[in-house]
């Protein structure tokens, strides 16, 4: 029987699925229920909530709630325990797990500006530009782009923020419609790692009372509508129907009030609304009503959720929207709509509406004269630059002229002139905003055909050309710096307000041309490179121009000092047409891009003749910007002073948390992890090696700083260029600011010597110090290898755990440790290095002057109480509670539960018994009259407890002495059992020890060890005769035949993998191998080797005969850092690496000078080496239970009907059909090359017809008319290679491969070349089972996923309500049931696929 305790530490993951629950994975450790996506299990820490109905708690809550959702029927805590403990379940240490994964706001650098985001609440949600104003100005509103899949879309975040204006959490919400996407149509999501307590909260005033809503513009629609009656409030989105939100923001508000003491510690605030009101009378009769006010949706769960507050006795008003009786829900936002529909007088609608902020026209305006200031929408301070969602509307103040002569052809606006002006406003004011974002300050290039040469236009788009070629000028009030730059910033935001505007000649035919500029950027336009023969160009003084296909419009450019820019918008007449097209040098573009902001972008590229998408010329482009950007570097970068340097490096501390990490390819394949900071890649280095420290990267950004030559690096390997690092870079790019003083970057929050400080400190702090002591006076008594390898744990009587972490935190700077070379590393370790580090810590001293550090006890005195009576025992224990609530005067839920308890005690609410229950439970030995009840006493049929009366009352003497003996006697009788069981145990591990075979040569490994043969290897000695046959024979074992055999050590036994890994001898290794091919001419030997090769058939032959030799039992082998990081594992104290050869890559070099050696290009040569590393067997770890593969069957019907639909999908896939028949030739199946099919015998058993299948596709692969074609193969040699690779797919699924024989083998010993086509057979077949292996689990697991299993928890309910029933089924029922099951058994070898 499994305590309470231990039963809330299965895994509630396990748990949830036994119960038949569809769970989705939602972030790193939480999954939600398909079918209620509001319920959510945590598997970190092992709990579950139910957001929608505000319930939660641990594992055995679950299985209460789950099973009444699911049945209708309540499950008492009874029958919860007695589900778990009858179920099969992991065990969860909730206290190994780490930290909660803290919430990153990875949207900020996708903020874009408050446009898109503004028109979706005015124009959707109804909202108005001052409640989104207000909301913005509190900083909770940002627009942001999310990227889903393949999907960018602008999004609104909603921000949860802390005290300190921190962002914590958000919600987001879709602007665009994705039927697709969503099921909702818009985007509706909670950030991964979000403050889910929190909410979007803003303040009104001092708050002293608290506003919920159930969404962030359900709240904002709330404030709309009650604005003027909002003061001293705290106005919160709850994101659903969350008591803990509310529960939470009562706790911050009555501390901030003053009425409560201490502030509420964060695991509580969950609970802290219902204890208050079960525990205390704050919301007694009504009172403190005001605090809480609850503005959710009209509908039925926002009445549910009302109710069930109301019934937990938390006092609050509500404040619903008015629900129309045609309606069955109503939420603030609807509200907010109805009532604007309602208000809005039509006799108020403009005239000409124009867009966006309806605009009063006076009667004057249409009589020709306009108001001197019409009223305009108040520009959005989250918007600054630009706002394309407020209207252009242009208005002028007439007697205002220029200061300045106007440009010739130039002319004041007239009442006419406006009014055309505003007719296009809409046009003028997009292409403004389009200018400014696409073209502004940017360099354009036309690559072009020109006969057989490729030509290149380039022109530079400046902020103030726009304004001429719009043919308008304005004049101002007031004087500005830049008039065309000023003009165009203002057009874009929407401000048409001008003193006055002067018009050129044509102004109207370039507005119209305004929206089609974008044509010129599009290759099917036309370049005319030559304009000095056009009189209507000369006279514009324009070199040369596009023209769109269509004719329409037309761009002219000016050269000067050899540059070009735009002069003139204009559409071609018919003449000019004319006189353009009889130039005949209309010239195709073949692609266009843009250059801004030292980043080159296509625009458009002309598929018709250009095949790589424009990527030569793109790389021509930046060829060019590296030449100006070199050039730039030489005359101006220079190198920083020491003091410089100084201040750069603090700064560079403060950025070295937002570095990112990735996986890059150099050009030799190697894989390499390289580190970027804002997208800058500044180091590298090969993937497996232990990353860089925050330190290292700091000196990797400090190396990339600009040198005395001001060039960049050059990454060969990589095939690119590393631009270094000078002032502009510094400031532009990474945010660097000469001005701040270097103490305020190192007192910076994000400094990492702060924050390593930090984590110093905490780790400091968390170290037990008796117990780090005890561990300390081990090793300077003995030696650091003897503590921490030659002794556990418990032999030891400590825990070494938080010693060993001291020692990888501060004396192991290779990483040893974490590359598990600690068996080295801990005899190389002094004693002395540890104590002096220790002491430096202040862990440690060395006088043993230390200081005694006790836990204080949760009870002021011993948990022990006698008493003569019942009621003695019951003051006493009152009087121990009263004492614990006196040193525990912080007010939260703990203490509250606690209060509650003695509360119910002293009320007499609870039974004698469930005092005593209470009083074991928290560790109390007590005694009344001779009763004697311990805490520790294990639960048995008999235990004390458990015996007493139901109604509650003490046993008699007499009873207590009858119970008493009864428990000896139980006593007695398990610790018999217990000796018995242990002398049957060690009975069979002793036999089980000496019968052990592990290289199958018949002779046990124990006597192996005592003769000194390897019990790993069927032949010792290397010889060719296994053991058996030497012994059986009388000659040595030992003793090689081999007279020319150089590798024995010195007692002439042949030295194992092992020993010439560890004396580094490759020579001796490689032909240890070689030879040991020659075992595999041996049926069982090669059985063996095909076996190990089923287990890792996607390693290569020679590895898999390295780990074969090493140990013949290992199944799984990764590499230290692939069993912490992939899989959870941490290998075992002690255990020693295997070792396997993986590739490297290495530089060819001068045999004389060593250089590195250059190819005609002038780079580096490399080639492909291998190297030793170590890996590590799964028997050699421990840690999270491995996933089950896919391949990993049960031998059930339904797995081989899975299996063979896979191996038939994959074989058909292959254009290889699979079929059955009665004649196939006196065999078990073929495989017909001329047809290209496979035929295989019916009524064969689901085993044999597998293996037949299998065993034919190779054939099929490795065998048909094309291979054979290429190589010609024998017979015999294509029958062991798919008889081979038929072993190998079988022994990977789990089928019996017992009568698998390759007996034939044996005739290859007596062919000259046997052994190297054994060697070549063997890598054919390795790479051909690997491939069918892959192709097959590829395959299964989809057929394996759509097994449909039977819901777990209604079968073990059934099961206890069979248990239950008294009544047994007669003999004859019996017999007629087994008959009936006898009948339904099929033999195996009678199924048929």
């Amino acid at each position: 029987m499994a305590s309470i305790e231990e039963l809330k530490a299965l895994s509630i993951l396990e748990v949830a699925e036994s119960l038949g629950m569809s769970l989705q994975r939602t972030g790193s450790y939480t999954y939600a229920w398909e079918e209620h996506d509001s319920f959510t299990i945590n598997v970190r820490e092992n709990y579950f909530n139910w957001f929608a109905r505000s319930n939660g708690g641990d594992v055995i809550k679950m299985v209460q709630v789950v099973q009444e959702e699911l049945t209708g029927e309540k499950l008492s805590f009874k029958q919860a325990k007695h589900f778990l403990e009858e179920g099969s379940f992991d065990v969860v240490d909730v206290t190994s797990v780490p930290e909660k994964e803290p919430f990153s706001y990875y949207l900020e650098p996708y903020e874009t500006k408050f446009i898109e985001a503004r028109e979706y609440l005015k124009e959707v949600r109804g909202l108005s530009d001052e409640t989104i104003d207000f909301f913005d100005e509190k900083g909770v509103l940002a627009q942001a782009t999310k990227k889903t899949g393949n999907y960018y879309e602008p999004i609104i975040v909603f921000k949860s923020l802390n005290s300190q204006n921190e962002v914590i959490g958000a919600s987001l919400q879709g602007i665009r419609e994705n039927h697709d996407l969503y099921e909702r149509s818009r985007l509706k999501q909670i950030m991964r790692a979000s403050d889910g307590l929190t909410g979007m909260h803003i303040d009104i005033g001092q708050p002293k009372r608290l506003v919920f809503a159930e969404a962030p513009i359900d709240l904002m629609s709330y404030y709309e509508l009650h604005k003027d009656e909002l003061s001293d409030v705290r106005l919160v989105a709850m994101d659903g129907l969350k008591e803990s939100t509310i529960s939470r923001h009562v706790a911050e508000l009555l501390y901030e009030l003053g009425e409560i003491k201490a502030q509420v510690k964060p695991e509580n605030y969950s609970t802290f609304l219902s204890q208050t009101a079960e525990v205390t009378d704050f919301f007694k009769d009504g009172k403190h009503q005001e605090l809480i006010t609850l503005a959710v949706d009209n509908d039925v769960a926002g009445h549910t959720f009302i109710n069930r507050l109301a019934d937990k006795g938390i006092s609050f008003s509500s404040d619903l929207p008015s629900m129309p009786a045609d309606k069955d829900k109503m939420d603030w936002n609807d509200a907010l709509k109805e009532s604007k529909e309602k208000a809005l007088d039509r006799s108020q609608e403009p005239i000409n509406n124009i867009g966006g902020e309806l605009i009063n026209r006076n009667s004057g305006y249409l009589e020709g004269e306009p108001s001197r200031t019409a009223p305009q929408p108040e520009e959005p301070k989250a918007q600054p630059d630009f706002p394309a969602n407020v209207q252009l509307y242009f208005n002028i103040e007439r007697p205002k002229k220029s200061s300045v002569r106007l440009r010739k052809g130039y002319h004041y606006a007239s009442n006419k002139d406006i009014r055309f002006l505003n007719r296009y406003a809409d046009d003028i004011q997009k292409s403004a905003s389009w200018y400014l974002q696409e073209l502004a300050n940017s360099k354009v290039t036309y690559f072009y055909q020109d006969k057989e040469d490729v030509q290149m236009l380039q022109v530079n788009f400046e902020k103030h050309h726009w304004m001429h070629l719009t043919g308008i000028a304005p004049v101002y009030s007031d004087w500005v710096d830049n008039l065309s730059e000023q003009f165009i910033e203002d057009v874009a935001a929407g401000k048409g307000n001008f003193a006055n505007l002067s018009l050129g000649l044509g102004f109207r035919d370039k507005v119209k041309l305004m929206p089609l500029l974008p044509e010129i950027f599009e290759t099917d336009s036309f370049v005319f490179d030559d304009l000095s023969s056009v009189e209507k160009m000369g006279r514009l003084d324009v070199a040369n121009a596009i023209r769109s296909d269509d004719r329409d419009v037309m761009l002219a450019f000016r050269t000067d000092d050899s540059s070009s820019f735009p002069a003139t918008l204009l559409k071609p007449n018919q003449t000019l047409n004319v006189e353009l097209d009889a130039l005949n040098q209309e010239k195709t573009i073949l692609g266009v891009f843009v250059e801004k902001n030292n980043e080159i972008k296509t625009l458009s590229v002309n598929k018709e003749f250009v095949v790589d998408g424009g990527q030569q010329m793109l790389e021509n482009l930046r060829h060019n910007q590296d030449k100006e950007i070199l050039k730039e570097d030489l005359t101006m970068a220079e190198p920083f002073t020491d003091v410089q340097k100084e201040h750069i490096r603090e700064f560079f501390k403060t950025r070295i948390p937002d570095v990112q990490t990735d996986y890059i390819y150099l050009n030799s394949g190697q894989e390499e992890t390289a580190y970027y900071l804002d997208g800058y890649l500044f180091a590298h280095q090969y993937a497996e090696l232990i990353p860089l420290s925050q330190n290292q990267q700091v000196d990797a950004l400090m190396s990339r700083l600009v040198s005395d030559d001001g060039r960049e690096f050059d990454e060969i390997e990589l095939g690119f260029t590393i631009n270094r690092i000078d002032q502009e870079l510094l400031k532009d790019k990474f945010g660097y600011n000469p001005d701040v003083s270097i103490e305020d970057y190192r007192q910076s929050e994000k400094n990492i010597d702060r924050i390593q400080a930090k984590d110093e400190e905490v780790f400091l702090q968390s170290i037990d110090r008796e117990n780090f002591t005890k561990v300390l006076n081990l090793v300077r008594n003995s030696d650091a290898w003897t503590v921490f390898h030659l002794k556990t744990d418990e032999e030891l009587g400590v825990s070494t755990s938080q010693v060993y972490d001291f020692i990888n935190r501060y004396l192991d700077p290779n990483h040893d440790l974490d590359y598990g070379f600690d068996n080295q590393f801990f005899l190389d370790l002094k004693t002395e290095d540890l104590l002096k580090k220790a002491e430096e810590k202040g862990l440690y001293l060395s006088q043993q002057e230390i200081t005694e550090y006790k836990l204080e006890p949760r009870w002021a005195s011993a948990n022990e109480i006698k008493a003569d009576s019942f009621e003695e025992l019951k003051m006493k224990f009152l009087e121990q509670m009263d004492r614990h609530i006196e040193l525990e005067k912080e007010f939260t839920a703990s203490s509250l539960e606690f209060q509650k308890d003695r509360h119910s005690i002293a009320m007499g609410v609870w039974s004698d018994k469930q005092i005593l229950k209470y009083m074991r439970d928290d560790s109390f030995d007590f005694e009344v009259n001779g009763l004697r009840i311990e805490s520790s006493l294990d639960d048995n049929p008999y235990d004390l407890l458990d015996s007493i009366s139901e109604d509650g009352k003490i046993l008699d003497e007499v009873t207590y002495n009858k119970i008493q003996k009864e428990i000896q006697e139980y006593q007695k009788v398990q610790a018999e059992e217990y000796e018995t069981n242990e002398k049957m145990n060690q009975t069979q591990v002793r036999k089980e020890e000496l019968e052990r075979d592990t290289d199958g040569d018949g002779i046990p490994d124990a006597i192996e060890r005592n003769m000194g043969t390897n019990p790993y290897s069927p032949d010792t000695d290397g010889d060719g005769k296994s053991d058996q046959e030497e012994i059986s024979y009388g000659s040595n074992p030992l003793a090689s035949d081999n007279s020319k055999n150089d590798n024995l050590s010195s007692s002439g036994q042949q030295k194992t993998v092992a020993e010439l890994i560890a004396a580094k001898d490759s020579k001796g290794l490689a032909q240890v191998l070689k030879e040991g091919v020659k075992d595999y001419f041996k049926s069982d030997t090669y059985k063996q080797y095909l076996l190990a090769m089923s287990k890792f058939h996607n390693y290569s032959p020679l590895n898999i005969q390295m780990i074969l030799r090493q140990n013949p039992r290992a199944s799984h082998v990764a590499s230290f850092k692939k069993w912490k990081d992939e899989f959870s594992r941490s290998v075992n104290k002690g255990e020693k690496a295997l070792r396997i050869f993986a590739p490297i890559t290495v530089k060819k070099r001068d045999p004389k000078t060593n250089e590195p050696l250059l190819d005609k290009d002038g780079k580096e040569i490399t080639y492909t080496s291998f190297k030793l590393v170590p890996v590590f067997d799964v028997s050699q770890t421990d840690g999270k239970e491995l996933p089950k593969p896919v391949y990993e069957l049960k031998g059930s019907y339904q797995d081989y009907g899975n299996l063979y639909k896979s191996a038939k999908e994959v074989s058909e896939a292959n254009g290889v059909p699979i079929s059955f028949s009665e004649n196939t030739k006196g065999a078990k199946g073929y495989y017909s090359p001329v047809s290209n099919e496979i035929v295989i015998k019916k009524g064969l058993s689901e085993q044999h017809t597998l293996k037949t299948i299998f065993h034919e596709m190779a054939h099929s692969d490795l065998h048909n008319l094309e291979k054979r074609a290429e190589t010609p193969f024998n017979l015999s040699t294509a029958e062991l290679q798919a008889e081979s690779v038929a072993f190998v797919v079988a022994s990977h699924y789990g089928l019996d491969t017992s009568e698998y024989s390759f007996g034939y083998l044996a005739n290859w010993t007596q062919d000259p070349r046997g052994l190297s086509d054994l060697e070549g057979q063997i890598k054919i077949v390795q790479k051909e089972a690997d491939s069918l292996i892959a192709k097959i689990d590829q395959a299964l697991e989809k057929y394996q996923s759509k097994e449909l299993t039977k819901d777990a928890f209604q079968q073990k309910l059934d099961r206890l309500k069979e248990q239950s029933k008294e009544q047994t089924l007669e003999s004859k029922e019996k017999e007629t049931a087994k008959n009936e099951i006898k009948k339904a058994e099929k033999s195996d070898n009678q199924l048929n696929l």
